[in-house]
């Protein structure tokens, strides 16, 4: 073999191997780059998850706050039914001793 085919072979031989140390390079920026995009994927899609969850939370908190409120207006209204009842009840008995104290009040005069 001659000096010359020698030569080109080492030539293409350091070639390669610089082909191979800038491939292994490319190979390495692009795992980075990858891995850099999952981690921006994954934070965004937490911070939505963290943005649903809030906005389920706020809704229960919401739709719980109606519920105890319409419970609270119906108890409130059972009680002022019975109170109204009850009042109904003894009405006359009360409408009668005002009249009598009116009766007495004015016979008195």
């Amino acid at each position: 073999m001659s000096i010359e085919m020698i030569k080109r072979i080492k030539d293409a031989e350091k070639e390669a191997e610089e082909m191979e140390k800038q491939a292994r390079i490319e190979a390495r920026e692009l795992i980075k780059q990858a891995e850099e995009k999952a981690l921006l994927m994954l934070r965004r899609r937490e911070e939505q998850a963290r943005k649903d969850a809030d906005a389920l939370l706020s809704k229960a908190r919401q739709q719980a706050e109606e519920e105890i409120v319409k419970t609270l207006k119906e108890d409130t209204q059972r009680q002022c039914d019975h109170i109204r009842q009850v009042a109904q009840k003894y009405m006359p008995e009360a409408v009668d001793m005002v009249m009598k104290r009116m009766v007495n009040f004015h016979g008195d005069n």
